[in-house]
């Protein structure tokens, strides 16, 4: 489940497949393993950034075309 969740959230495969070689070592790798689950978590909030950015230009250019629309009218 986690693997497929972290194929969601687009880690490379390289990555996943570092972590399930790590996973299948044992309870030794869980301070590796945990750093790349926050380096990926990191990743993600700077992604979640950048994508709420481009969210809010494109509400406005929707918004904007709409009134442009409505007066051509």
């Amino acid at each position: 489940i986690l693997l497929s969740s972290l194929r969601e959230t687009g880690m490379p495969m390289q990555k996943m497949q570092h972590f399930a070689k790590l996973y299948r070592r044992g309870d030794d790798t869980i301070p590796e393993r945990r750093l790349a689950l926050l380096e990926h978590s990191e990743h993600l909030q700077r992604r979640k950034v950048d994508l709420d950015r481009c969210a809010k230009l494109l509400t406005y250019k929707l918004a904007r075309y709409g009134k442009i629309m409505e007066i051509e009218k």
